[in-house]
Order: C-alpha cells, then structure tokens, then sequence
C-alpha cells in the first residue's frame, strides 16, 4: 500500500549527526574505522593523527582496546573525549 506521507525526498535528507551515530553504534566498542567514519577522517589519517604527541591524540589513545591484533575504542569514553557526553 502506497501512503505519500511516509516517502520523504531526497532534498529532505538529513545525514544522521554524531550524537546519532553514538547512539546507533549502542556497542560498547568501536572499530578505528567506525571512529574515523565519526570524525570524518579517513583510516590513514587517523591512525597518524592517533600516532602524534598531541592532547587529542593522548585522550583517544587512552580509550583504546586491543583484542588479538584489532583495535577498538571504548564508545563511551570516545563520546566524552570528542564532547558529545
């Protein structure tokens, strides 16, 4: 059944927000990837920003997790150290 009041246009579209993107990602943990999507970086350039002497690059390094030879982040922890808790 078609109802037109549930089709929104493309113009109308609103990219989910990083407050959004936190609460969606409802895991306790996070992928570099899924981190570097959140602070629209890319992979590369996260990990060398992550690598430099500098306060953000120690505030997220102190939430990271490795698992085998993955690294995560704590998703709460990332939340505060960006401001969105």
């Amino acid at each position: 059944m078609y109802e037109p009041n549930l089709v929104r246009h493309v113009s109308e579209y609103q990219p989910p927000s990083e407050v959004e993107q936190f609460v969606q990602a409802s895991k306790p943990l996070i992928t570099t990837k899924q981190l570097a999507e959140i602070l629209s970086r890319s992979v590369e350039g996260l990990r060398f920003s992550l690598q430099q002497d500098t306060e953000f690059a120690r505030s997220l390094n102190a939430t990271k997790v490795k698992l085998g030879r993955r690294v995560y982040f704590r998703t709460a922890q990332v939340a505060k150290v960006i401001g969105l808790s």
